[in-house]
């Protein structure tokens, strides 16, 4: 039986409060602090690459460079020194302009990319948060870090050209969209996709194919886009968000699915239908 939207809404909600349960939990707590270890690695490396390429942009189109080129131009600045200091403000601005872009540009392969790499941790930590929460083992266990990331590959590629696809469509659409709707429709459609991400470590618990989780998942969407934007919400918080964000994106994801296809929320929602 499928839940309604606000049901759905109602039981990512209450499996967040859960949640604080389990990232305390003795037999988790070891799993989350390496999940949270690697994540504050990639992110350090990801912050480096985006430094590296916008490093690379920025010294062909220095302030320093044009001025040397154009040595008139350094006589006249010199000259007008209000001028000069407003000329260098906008140059900077420009540079914190293309780092922000690049860094928003290239955080959606990085993301794919991330759940792709810490697949075999991702899977062996939803493993653990069946047993706690289920007190069994789950339907399908022990899983090959090869079999996990070969699943991990074959659906976030999928997926993350699905998103790419429709994320350009969007930005054709906004060169004649002025109600930044197209902007809301993409936060949204991001919120989607990285909840779809975090909730297939549950659903391989359960021997479900690929195409049985894209099902699952388009069945029980308003669960996907709310682990999303809970996943998004922690990136608000500069370093700490960053690093906290898939521990609860992954406990949100295998969470929800366990209370779906276990009935709990029958428990937790004795009133849904």
């Amino acid at each position: 039986m499928k839940l309604n939207p606000l049901d759905q809404i109602n039981l990512v909600t209450r499996s967040f409060l859960h949640g604080f349960y389990y990232l305390f939990s003795a037999p988790l707590r070891r799993h989350y602090f390496l999940l949270m270890l690697y994540q504050a690695f990639s992110f350090i490396v990801y912050i480096f690459v985006v430094y590296y390429i916008g490093s690379t942009i920025t010294d062909f189109f220095s302030l320093s460079q044009w001025l040397v080129k154009h040595p008139s131009a350094t006589d006249w600045l010199n000259h007008h020194v209000y001028v000069h200091h407003f000329v260098e403000l906008f140059f900077y601005f420009l540079k914190f302009l293309l780092y922000i872009n690049l860094f928003v540009l290239f955080f959606t392969p990085y993301r794919y990319l991330t759940v792709i790499l810490m697949s075999p941790l991702l899977g062996g930590l939803a493993e653990k948060l069946y047993r706690e929460k289920m007190g069994k083992e789950p339907k399908v266990k022990d899983l090959s870090n090869t079999a996990l990331v070969g699943r991990s590959i074959k659906l976030s590629m999928g997926v993350f050209f699905t998103e790419f696809g429709l994320n350009l469509l969007l930005s054709l659409i906004r060169f004649f969209d002025v109600s930044f709707i197209s902007y809301l429709i993409s936060f949204f459609m991001m919120a989607y996709f990285t909840g779809f991400s975090y909730m297939d470590f549950g659903l391989e618990l359960y021997g479900k194919s690929v195409k049985q989780t894209k099902d699952f998942v388009w069945d029980y969407k308003y669960i996907a886009v709310m682990v999303g934007l809970v996943y998004t919400s922690f990136l608000l918080f500069p370093i700490v968000g960053f690093l906290l964000a898939p521990l609860f994106g992954i406990t949100l994801g295998v969470n929800s699915v366990i209370n779906v296809e276990e009935n709990v929320y029958k428990k937790i929602l004795p009133n849904s239908r």
